[in-house]
């Protein structure tokens, strides 16, 4: 009895499978367990044998993983006793205000839990290093160097709700800070 094996490249090779009785009524036994390679795939009626069923699995499931068109892609669905899933969160309101440079650290946004998102411009001639959350900005302790080569606009990961702050390098130009509740 021999088994034919197939490599990455798609060469099948014979492999001989040893032809000891022992071994031999021990691969009968195992393939009559759970099926010969050669099993037709199986139907939806639930019988056939495993190598059947995973023939038929493997079928069924698509063949890579990325997005797909509806047609080839595998629906999905909630459980039962899933909670309300948010899919838009709107928002007319937005408060902007400009914030003064300064060499110290300067609170840009207190701490909102109501805001739905924000973002802050600079493009001045110094460096703003911002910082969220309740750490005192530095040069060498920030979130994003913004202005003077940097960027110029940053949007706060939605959710963040936390105080927004800032230290200059230089007391020049102001931060435009744009809070979305």
């Amino acid at each position: 009895m021999d088994l034919v094996v197939r490599d990455a490249e798609g060469v099948e090779q014979t492999v001989p499978i040893n032809t000891d009785p022992a071994t031999a009524t021990a691969q009968a036994a195992l393939q009559a367990s759970i099926g010969a390679t050669s099993d037709a795939v199986a139907g939806n009626t639930g019988g056939g044998s495993v190598i059947a069923f995973l023939r038929r699995l493997r079928d069924v499931l698509p063949n890579s993983l990325g997005q797909k068109v509806k047609t080839a892609s595998l629906p999905v669905v909630l459980a039962s006793d899933q909670d309300a899933v948010p899919v838009k969160q709107t928002s007319s309101a937005a408060d902007a205000t400009a914030v003064s440079a300064a060499t110290s650290a300067t609170t840009l946004q207190i701490a909102n839990a109501a805001r739905r998102g924000a973002s802050v411009y600079y493009d001045g001639a110094a460096v703003l290093y911002l910082i969220l959350g309740d750490e005192t900005p530095t040069s060498s302790l920030y979130t994003l160097k913004m202005g003077d080569g940097y960027v110029t606009y940053f949007e706060v990961p939605a959710g963040f709700t936390g105080k927004i702050a800032g230290i200059w390098s230089a007391a020049v130009g102001s931060a435009l800070v744009t809070e979305i509740v």
